[in-house]
């Protein structure tokens, strides 16, 4: 179990870490990242997706992307003007609640 909720938290500390520098996990910008794979909102929110938890197959991961996902569209209809390359606090944390 303990391994199973690490993952999470290492999930949310790298989402977190990747929206308050602008940087993916690898140091390349996330905003490039992002647009790279299109610039419709599906595709951006998809990346940032990606970018976040990489997926490897397993359901633990797979449930992780698809929370990760639902928080990015949740955030999006509760805040209509958020800037997903430059979100403030309360809206970081809000996606990483």
């Amino acid at each position: 179990m303990t391994r199973r909720l690490g993952g999470t938290a290492t999930t949310a500390g790298r989402l977190s870490m990747m929206f308050q520098s602008g940087q993916t996990p690898d140091g390349t910008s996330l905003r490039d990242a992002a647009l790279a794979n299109g610039s419709d909102a599906n595709s951006v929110l998809d990346a940032i997706v990606d970018v976040s938890s990489p997926a490897d197959g397993t359901q633990d991961k797979e449930a992780s992307r698809l929370s990760i996902r639902n928080a990015l569209s949740d955030l999006l209809v509760r805040f209509p003007d958020a800037d997903l390359f430059a979100l403030t606090e309360a809206q970081r944390n809000y996606v990483i609640e």
